[in-house]
């Protein structure tokens, strides 16, 4: 409604995962505060990262910089993980974590226990059991324990599959596998990303289509569709083709209907809403599914 609830004091501000928290810097130092600018945390660190996934959920603890090295506090600004690394990743499970220090990664548990030494270039964990690893061009999936658990190398494991299975990379094609790299499809598709736990974007000869993970084409490859996933609840999501010469976005469904036609520059998803943003001829407008061009005045705003 536009009412303030916080002045207008603080350099930077942004939510934390519960909330009910707010990530607030001040002064060139971060802290946290309440929506009643009670202070959480004080503001004595350089920066402060991870806010909407916080790492090791279970402590409520949270990622934060000081002096250039990172480190995981709690709520009651006590430190679970020490001041000790170069990076921190945000993407891990609620005990283990991934972490960089002096140029190799490894990963640590929630007490800063070393799980995998700090001798890999890069790690995604995918699962409980199993994790991608790459050194010095070859990459293959690892156990706690270190040890690999197949004799497959890739080129990259994506960590954000449907979790059963995971997009991977071989001699520069991408298929999918499961978490121990048994092959469910075939590297022979140039990109390979998924829209929700059952469906995939597939690209094969710069044309993309939309699979299953039995392979079956719901979507001819007829397309191009966005990196993020926006497919929404309806089965209706934004793609494109080219028209007349030109590259436009349009909306379909997964019966590879034209809800709205292809005409526009820019057609940002829908996530579930009545109405999205779009460009057309250099103008921003408001348009539903049914591609009406909704009559608001929007000249004076500044769209981000």
């Amino acid at each position: 409604r536009g009412k303030t609830i916080i002045d207008f004091k603080y350099d930077n501000m942004k939510f934390f995962g519960d909330k009910k928290h707010i990530c607030a810097k001040t002064q060139g130092k971060w802290g946290l505060i309440d929506v009643n600018e009670n202070i959480i945390v004080p503001f004595i660190y350089d920066e402060s990262f991870n806010c909407y996934t916080p790492p090791f959920r279970k402590n409520d603890g949270f990622i934060v910089e000081k002096k250039g090295k990172e480190g995981v506090i709690n709520l009651k600004n006590e430190v679970i993980i020490p001041f000790e690394y170069d990076f921190i990743c945000s993407h891990f499970f609620d005990t283990t974590t991934v972490a960089e220090k002096d140029g190799k990664r490894g990963v640590i548990n929630s007490k800063n226990e070393i799980l995998i030494p700090f001798e890999y270039e890069h790690i995604e964990i995918f699962s409980d059991e199993t994790m991608f690893v790459h050194n010095f061009c070859k990459g293959y999936i690892i156990d706690f324990s270190n040890k690999r658990v197949c004799d497959k190398e890739f080129q990259f494991i994506n960590s954000e599959g449907n979790g059963e299975y995971f997009c991977a990379m071989k001699n520069d094609k991408s298929g999918l596998i499961d978490k121990y790299g048994n092959i469910k499809i075939d590297f022979k598709y140039d990109d390979l990303f998924f829209l929700n736990e059952n469906l995939l974007v597939a690209n094969k000869d710069s044309k993309e289509g939309i699979i299953d993970i039995d392979e079956n084409i719901i979507v001819p490859f007829i397309y191009g569709f966005k990196r993020d996933k926006c497919l929404s609840k309806d089965g209706t999501i934004p793609a494109r083709r080219r028209i007349n010469g030109k590259l436009k976005w349009g909306l379909i469904n997964l019966e590879d209907e034209v809800l709205i036609d292809f005409k526009f520059d820019i057609l940002m998803p829908f996530n579930d809403r009545e109405y999205t943003l779009a460009i057309a001829n250099n103008k921003w407008m408001f348009v539903n599914k049914k591609g009406e061009i909704l009559k608001i005045d929007i000249d004076n705003y500044v769209t981000k």
